[in-house]
This record gives C-alpha cells, structure tokens and sequence, in this order.
C-alpha cells in the first residue's frame, strides 16, 4: 500500500535507446536464438522440454 503511495521513479522495460543500438539489438536477438536452436547441446534441453509439452510444427 506504501509503495503504491509513494511517488517511485518513472521505470520503463524498454528505454528509449538510439536507432543505432536498437538496430543491433533487434537482429542480435534473433541471431542468438537460432544458432541456440541448431545446437544440438542448448536445443537438446529445450526441445525434449517443449517436444514434451507441445509438438513442434
């Protein structure tokens, strides 16, 4: 109740950062995701996880 009171800090997920570094950031992200999903060793733990839960397309 006292934190809601409390004037805090404007506290944002995403800052707004340069074109410059979202550029990087935006085809970072992806970059990383899909070697993890080639590799045998990082998709091993997430595939037999979401092989599990959900079937792959």
């Amino acid at each position: 109740m006292t934190d809601q009171a409390e004037p805090r800090p404007p506290l944002t997920p995403d800052p707004p950062a340069p074109p410059g570094q979202e550029d990087l950031v935006v085809p970072d992200l992806p970059l990383p995701s899909r070697e993890d999903r080639e590799v045998p060793e990082g998709a091993d733990d997430v595939t037999e996880k979401a092989g599990s839960t959900e079937a792959p397309d």
